[in-house]
């Protein structure tokens, strides 16, 4: 990675994209209120979804406080917690934008006078779950096999890739609940598909979430081999 390429990465987690998620967040929360203004009243919407409402509508307001940070820092220690930072709201944003379209499909429920609490409460907390095992996957992919333990190189490669086939099924488990949950769950207002809409999101999300965590580490590595470089030759200077 060359230092151009160490810009652009901060540049990119800085903006726009976390900013864009952010307002395609909000435009499906302004959607949301459409469902008001066509006959849900608030009183009889579900605390759980407004809650979760509220949360998402500040995880996207939060999405564009890296526009506050315009200059890379030049300490590595500023540079890595500002770059950890960014892409952990880059990420949390990306899944932010899962739940809210998620919760479309419960709001016009509502409308309708179903509430489908237990579907949502499954539906959410396998999407979280399965998100945790999908990081924990991608952190075990850049972790070294010679931090696992073993006897030999092999064996710690061989239980790098153990954690790796892991960890991915257990993401992947979403998936199978998204199609359990789009054939048992009442087809409100014919929105079912809503759920087809929110699975293929969550994949998209996933391969979006492992490559900025795969561009955030490569821009970490060339940041230290760069402060090492200009060390290296001060010393040589001096």
């Amino acid at each position: 990675m060359t230092k151009q390429t160490e810009e652009n990465v901060y540049e990119n987690l800085r903006k726009p994209g976390t900013q864009a998620i952010s307002l395609i967040t909000l435009f499906f929360v302004l959607f949301t209120g459409l469902i008001f203004a066509f006959g849900l009243k608030l009183e009889n919407a579900p605390n759980y979804l407004l809650a979760s409402t509220a949360f998402q509508i500040i995880i996207a307001l939060i999405g564009f406080i890296p526009l506050l940070y315009k200059t890379k820092p030049n300490n590595y220690g500023k540079f890595v917690k500002r770059l950890t930072g960014f892409s952990a709201l880059c990420i949390i944003s990306v899944y932010n934008l899962t739940f809210t379209v998620y919760n479309i499909y419960f709001y016009l429920a509502a409308q309708h006078g179903v509430y489908l609490f237990k579907f949502w409460i499954i539906g959410t907390l396998t999407m979280i779950i399965c998100y945790g095992f999908q990081l924990m996957q991608q952190f075990t992919l850049l972790r070294e096999p010679e931090k696992f333990k073993g006897e030999s190189e092999n064996d710690k490669f061989l239980r790098k890739m153990i954690f790796l086939f892991m960890f991915k099924v257990l993401s992947y488990i979403v998936f199978i609940q998204k199609i359990i949950e789009y054939f048992t769950i009442p087809n409100i207002a014919e929105s079912r598909f809503t759920i087809i809409v929110v699975g293929v999101l969550i994949y998209a999300a996933m391969v979006f979430c492992s490559n900025v965590l795969y561009q955030s580490v490569l821009a970490y590595i060339e940041f230290k081999e760069e402060g090492k470089s200009n060390e290296a030759g001060h010393a040589n200077y001096a």
